[in-house]
């Protein structure tokens, strides 16, 4: 079984993704791993991160989704506030539109919200 190349994004920044320089960084990391293995396929882990700004957002999303990125990004652990922000900021560019596999995330503070969640199938 092919084990696939992951990059954790908490242990490259921490906990915070914070500017678009950060971007940069990480797409040099993408290049190199992905070169390094012969790959094309990379699997970005969200867990551990606790904040993105919108800078950092809009970034990633010019620079994967441009048409001469030739790597494929998949989001792992990504929490749906991201999510939000990667939509919201894919609105404002013109490139291709992101491909996210399906997947929910529920956050849930009390039982009042829990229980319209479980019943709401």
């Amino acid at each position: 079984m092919k084990q696939e190349l992951e990059i954790s994004l908490k242990e490259l920044f921490n906990n915070s993704l914070d500017t678009r320089e950060s971007v940069s960084t990480l797409v040099k990391v993408i290049k190199e791993e992905t070169q390094a293995f012969n790959e094309k396929d990379i699997v970005l882990n969200f867990h551990g991160i606790v904040f993105m700004s919108r800078s950092f957002a809009d970034e990633l999303h010019k620079m994967i989704m441009d048409d001469k990125f030739d790597v494929t990004v998949t989001f792992k652990g990504m929490n749906s506030d991201f999510l939000a922000m990667l939509k919201t900021v894919e609105k404002t560019q013109n490139k291709r539109s992101l491909n996210i596999k399906k997947a929910s995330f529920v956050k849930i503070d009390d039982m009042h919200t829990l229980n319209n969640y479980a019943f709401s199938w």
